[in-house]
């Protein structure tokens, strides 16, 4: 079994098993401190775009998609209510674990290009998501109105994760021609290629619940990612090579939708409601440097590369359910 396996069954116990610990705990509506658990799982797709520019001009493009990849993210709560019981206004703080059961379920292409533009070299290979891991930690305030409850927190995002493109085929053409689709395959087998990311997120977290009764709500949420950095190391096996991607000034949005059902009438029980979750996520970071070294018998140390600037760029989608 790999250590990701390994890592992922463990998070699924402390999902699954620690909060049945804690479902005779403090009856809700009595104490001004609340502490919670949800386990949410479903499933996540995407693209994550690693673009090289040389002096302005697009120099290489990796595209590494996911589709259907399973996760389960974990969520412990704690809420301080400024009138007891639970009424009216309260902070609150949550830390979160994401992590992604790695799975082949997609595609990465690599596109070279010449200093015209045009397309000089091709290759495709199956991807796989071998970690997909995030931590998060937020804190922020609620305010009831009514119907209506809206939330603001301040938080900090850490990503990291590691894709693996295996086997496919490259397609070059000759005397420096532009690439059609047309030329012989080489077939290729074993870890071509692999790329590592780092990412490290502050964000400002916004979310309003419309309440139709005790037990049905519905609301939207939204996380935008003002100014983050990235670190990415991708490395081309067959080349003998590294290419290590600093990239600065990453930004973007998350937008998410849910529609909560309380089996309690009391939502601040724990574990007595239920949610669908989508979300959408799309981040880009335009501006970084990037080093070159050498692996294998010409190994050395990592040294910039003039006029060349590495970008980052990424949409993800999720479905889930929340218990809560």
């Amino acid at each position: 079994m790999t250590t990701i396996s390994r890592k992922f069954l463990f998070l699924f116990f402390l999902s699954c098993i620690f909060p049945l610990a804690l479902l005779y705990g403090e009856t809700p509506g009595t104490v001004k401190n609340s502490f919670s658990i949800s386990v949410e799982t479903g499933i996540s797709g995407g693209k994550t775009d690693e673009i090289v520019n040389e002096n302005g001009n697009l120099l290489s493009l990796l595209e590494w998609k996911e589709a259907l990849n399973p996760f389960i993210h974990t969520t412990f709560g704690w809420e301080y209510f400024f009138k007891a019981p639970e009424k009216g206004p309260s902070f609150f703080a949550e830390l979160g674990l994401k992590a992604v059961l790695p799975v082949i379920s997609g595609f990465i292409t690599d596109y070279d290009y010449s200093s015209d533009g045009s397309i000089n070299g091709y290759s495709l290979h199956n991807s796989k998501s071998e970690k997909n891991i995030e931590g998060s930690l937020s804190a922020g305030i609620n305010l009831p109105l009514g119907n209506f409850e809206l939330s603001g927190a301040l938080g900090f995002f850490y990503r990291t994760k590691f894709f693996r493109g295996l086997n496919g085929y490259t397609q070059y053409p000759a005397n420096g021609e532009a690439w059609t689709g047309n030329e012989d395959k080489n077939y290729v087998s074993g870890t071509i290629l692999s790329y590592h990311q780092d990412y490290y997120l502050p964000a400002l977290i916004l979310e309003g619940v419309y309440n139709f009764t005790d037990n049905i709500s519905t609301g939207i949420s939204g996380i935008y990612y003002p100014y983050g950095f990235m670190n990415g190391v991708d490395s081309h096996h067959l080349r003998n090579i590294e290419f290590y991607d600093y990239v600065r000034a990453v930004m973007g949005v998350k937008a998410g939708l849910f529609f909560n059902l309380s089996f309690s009438g009391n939502k601040n029980r724990m574990f007595s409601n239920i949610a669908l979750v989508f979300n959408y996520e799309f981040l880009y970071g335009g501006q970084g440097t990037n080093y070159q070294k050498y692996t294998g018998d010409y190994s050395g140390e990592a040294v910039l590369i003039p006029g060349v600037t590495p970008q980052t760029k990424s949409c993800s989608w999720s479905l889930s359910l929340k218990y809560f």
